[in-house]
């Protein structure tokens, strides 16, 4: 039960980004400071869901903290135009420490897509992550 609602919620999130209106424009100048819901799938196939909460440290530069299945990841990333790059390693819940990088593209609708890899596989996951309202985060 709890798989088919998380598939139907992949769905749903997938078909909403379809029509989030695209990538963002280089210039635009929108702000990743927030709370994100994150679906993904690691490099084997495995899928997570959980959540993403992005703090800004400097002007282009990002606090990243995921709290995923299994997992709770921080890394570093810096925005330039329309793209974050950022490494990542895993903090708690894993008994190996892992570590890579993640690649996302920023669209018009504040959406993140892009791609995971691990350190040390094969390979590319996949991510995205979908902003929260203040109101829907509890806040």
């Amino acid at each position: 039960m709890k798989r088919n609602l998380l598939l139907i919620s992949i769905l749903l999130l997938t078909l909403n980004a379809c029509a989030s209106g695209g990538d963002a424009p280089p210039d635009q100048g929108l702000s990743l400071h927030g709370q994100y819901t994150v679906n993904g799938s690691d490099p084997q196939g495995n899928e997570y869901g959980g959540r993403l909460i992005i703090t800004q440290t400097i002007p282009g530069e990002y606090h990243l903290h995921w709290i995923i299945t299994d997992s709770i990841q921080e890394g570093t990333g810096l925005l330039t135009d329309n793209q974050l790059t950022a490494t990542w390693r895993t903090v708690a819940g894993f008994s190996v420490q892992q570590s890579g990088t993640a690649k996302y593209t920023l669209t018009s609708a504040g959406e993140l897509y892009g791609t995971k890899t691990i350190d040390g596989q094969e390979g590319k996951g996949t991510e995205t992550a979908y902003p929260i309202s203040l109101e829907d985060a509890g806040e």
